[in-house]
C-alpha cells in the first residue's frame, strides 16, 4: 500500500512539473531558447507516447506483457529519475537563463 501511494504521489509530482514547463514555455514563447525546448520537449512527449523512448522498457525488458494500441510501456524508477531530471533541466533553464 505505502509503494502504491508513493507512485501516486510521483505521479502527481510529474504533472505538477509538466504544468509548470508548459508554463514556462509559454511565458517565455518570445525567446529563442524556450522555443528549442517547446520542441524538444513536444518529442519527448510524442516518442513516449509511441512506445520508443529510449528510456522505456523493450518488450523483452518489460515486467509484464505491454498492452498493444499505444499506451505507454512501463518504466523503471530510475528511468523515469532520468526522464523528470531532463524535465527539470528544462525548468532550470528557463528560469533562470545564462
Amino acid at each position: 500500500m505505502t509503494l502504491q501511494y508513493e507512485g501516486v504521489c510521483a505521479g502527481i509530482a510529474d504533472y505538477a512539473y509538466l504544468n509548470t514547463l508548459d508554463e514556462l514555455l509559454k511565458e517565455n514563447a518570445a525567446k529563442p531558447r524556450a522555443n528549442e525546448i517547446a520542441c524538444e520537449f513536444a518529442a519527448l512527449k510524442a516518442s513516449v507516447k509511441a512506445n520508443d523512448y529510449p528510456y522505456c522498457l523493450d518488450s523483452a525488458d518489460a515486467e509484464f506483457p505491454l498492452v498493444p494500441g499505444g499506451e505507454l510501456k512501463a518504466f523503471t524508477n530510475g528511468k523515469a529519475d532520468a526522464v523528470r531530471a531532463k524535465v527539470t533541466a528544462w525548468i532550470l533553464e528557463l528560469v533562470n537563463p545564462v
